[in-house]
């Protein structure tokens, strides 16, 4: 298990208690870096020594920089990459995620995320496509059939039933040591947002498929260390750059630059009309994502491109 925590001390305990009590006969090896916090995580840490193996940064490492650092302490077969604002609920949820992995096409396995009223948060996606971004846009996913929505937008999907998908959610991920090495770990272009998806998109590349495990539940209280630093309008442009950059790595520049203004009217006709109705912080994320995909240079590496050495 690889956790990356920055001020997380409120959460931190509760989710190394729930690995902790899972019902597994596997050996569990929990490696946590600290990325510099400021708040009391390390003395939440300790209590858990030397069951949990902590790293002490010196600085922020951000997301990708961070996970692929502790990656460099792990020889086991598998490896789960788990956000510290997370619990483990299914007491099976390790073997469950693992279990897909015994198949050598599955490439990675991400679990059925909940918030923390127990309603279904956004588990896995279709990886962006240019046709995709502008029928979303557009409201048209809305009247498709939840089939129609598990194939092409799982945004949208009921998350019922497990299923092969484009990508898993950064919050909790599956996957062999090996294809992790394989693939460069995750992308460490961007501070936060975007690696996941980049993740799913080379694991596809080289021939395998992604899968999402709805047996596995998991907790996550969504975006707990970004709101300490970022308002919801910055993590939003965060995210919104963080897309765009994918789309730059997979696509030419024509190519990509369509996709950007699709995305960038998208967004700015949703922000206009949620002003419209009223809804002022609403229209502020939205008016940030917009601002983010219309202030972003062209910068277009292979997607091959910075990856770190594993």
């Amino acid at each position: 298990m690889v956790i990356v925590n920055w001020n997380g001390a409120d959460v931190l305990g509760t989710c190394i208690e729930s690995l902790l009590g899972q019902e597994t006969d596997r050996p569990l090896r929990i490696v946590v870096l600290d990325n510099a916090s400021t708040d009391d995580s390390l003395q939440v840490l300790a209590r858990f020594s030397p069951t949990v193996e902590i790293i002490r940064s010196t600085e922020n490492l951000g997301f990708g920089r961070g996970n692929n650092a502790a990656f460099r302490q792990v020889s086991s077969e598998f490896v789960i990459f788990l956000n510290p604002d997370t619990k483990l609920v299914a007491p099976d949820a390790i073997d469950r995620m693992l279990a897909p992995l015994a198949d050598p096409r599955i490439g990675a396995v991400g679990p059925r995320l909940l918030n923390a009223d127990g309603s279904i948060q956004q588990s896995c996606s279709a990886v962006p496509t240019l046709a995709g971004t502008a029928a979303a846009v557009v409201g048209l996913p809305r009247l498709l059939s939840d089939d129609l929505r598990r194939r092409w937008t799982p945004v949208l999907w009921s998350h019922d039933r497990s299923s092969f998908t484009g990508w898993v959610g950064g919050a909790c991920i599956a996957i062999r040591s090996v294809d992790y090495r394989r693939v460069g770990g995750f992308s460490e272009r961007t501070f936060m947002y975007g690696e996941d998806l980049e993740l799913g998109y080379r694991i596809r590349v080289l021939g395998m498929r992604v899968f999402y495990e709805t047996g596995a539940e998991v907790v996550h209280y969504q975006d707990h260390s970004s709101r300490q630093r970022w308002s919801d309008a910055e993590t939003a442009k965060l995210t919104a750059a963080g897309e765009l950059e994918f789309l730059r790595q997979r696509y030419a520049r024509p190519k990509a630059e369509l996709a950007r203004w699709v995305l960038w009217l998208g967004y700015a006709v949703r922000a206009v009309a949620l002003r419209r109705l009223g809804r002022r912080l609403r229209a502020e994320v939205y008016e940030a994502m917009a601002q983010a995909l219309r202030e972003t240079r062209y910068d277009r590496h292979s997607v091959g491109a910075q990856r770190s050495s594993l």
